[in-house]
């Protein structure tokens, strides 16, 4: 089990407990978020690579 801190909607933290599967799947739209953060990505290819990883 991987514990994972989930940032929520109204800005708090939530600590989770995460499969491994789900923590790499996690992890990847970490990763994609903050590149479309950065401006590597756009939004559309955020929304085609994630719907790739579900």
């Amino acid at each position: 089990m991987y514990r994972v801190l989930q940032p929520l909607a109204n800005g708090e933290l939530c600590l989770r407990e995460l499969e491994a599967k789900e923590y790499l799947k996690s992890e990847k739209i970490f990763c994609l978020s903050k590149r479309l953060v950065l401006g590597d990505i756009t939004y559309e290819e955020f929304v085609q690579q994630l719907t790739t990883i579900q």
